[in-house]
């Protein structure tokens, strides 16, 4: 599919999702996304990663985040991969929310293993206060929610609301987060070398019914993005949990 044709089909979808009746006394605000060092969102860009499954579980109840090193796996022992992928900003497009149009740039993920798009894209728009995720869609579905992911201004030991949102089956869902900044300049090694991390951890809860968590540790490195993430399961108790997976940078091309 051409991007022209793309961006036809997208710019319909979200005109007949997205439009809210508008006061004609009161037209839509205009707000073009700015940049943020942690998300460096410019079309083309892309970062490649591999995906590591694991079946590691800790019970020790005294345990505490130090740093990337407690998960208890390092990095240079990470051999057997899931999936490779490309992470990609593939198109800039506008989404009207309660008669505001945002300038927002399109994620979408390229796999490795299909060679092909997997067509479900992200939108973010980057305001003054922040990285905002706008929702997720396809060519035949839609969920538009504006939700803040990384404030502009982070100091340490921040705690903020968040928005995740994923598809669970056939189904878009939106998830709120617990969020707080672990650490402004923590090191870890990767297959790109050693970088400088804001470490942000994510608490999502998997179920009203369920006492369970999920908890995401992102790792951003100014002027590159995300070079890595982590997912636990945390048990109820909070101390024990299941090392779910891990997302490491292999490359990046930023413009």
């Amino acid at each position: 599919m051409s991007k022209e044709l793309f961006s036809l089909i997208i710019t319909c979808l979200l005109i007949i999702n997205c439009s809210n009746p508008v006061n004609n006394n009161n037209p839509p605000v205009m707000l073009y996304s700015l940049s943020h060092p942690l998300f460096p969102a410019v079309v083309g860009n892309y970062w490649k990663y591999k995906l590591y499954t694991f079946k590691f579980e800790n019970w020790d109840s005294s345990w505490t985040y130090k740093d990337i090193n407690s998960f208890g796996f390092n990095v240079d022992s990470l051999t057997n991969f899931n999936s490779y992928v490309r992470r990609e900003v593939v198109d800039s497009l506008f989404i009207t929310l309660n008669d505001t149009i945002y300038q927002c740039y399109v994620f979408d993920t390229y796999d490795y293993r299909t060679n092909e798009y997997r067509g479900f894209y992200y939108p973010y728009w980057i305001g003054e206060d922040g990285v905002y995720e706008m929702g997720i869609f396809n060519l035949s579905d839609s969920l538009f929610h504006k939700g803040l992911r990384i404030p502009s201004k982070i100091s340490l030991y921040d705690i903020w609301k968040g928005q995740l949102s994923y598809r669970l089956d056939t189904s878009f869902k939106t998830s709120f987060l617990d969020e707080i900044c672990l650490s402004k300049s923590e090191i870890i090694q990767t297959p790109i070398g050693k970088v400088s991390c804001y470490v942000i951890k994510a608490r999502m809860q998997v179920a009203e019914d369920v006492a369970g968590y999920y908890d995401f540790y992102y790792y951003y490195t100014p002027n590159i993005g995300l070079v890595c993430k982590i997912r636990l399961y945390v048990m109820g108790d909070e101390k024990m949990w299941a090392l779910d997976y891990i997302s490491m940078i292999q490359g990046y091309s930023i413009k």
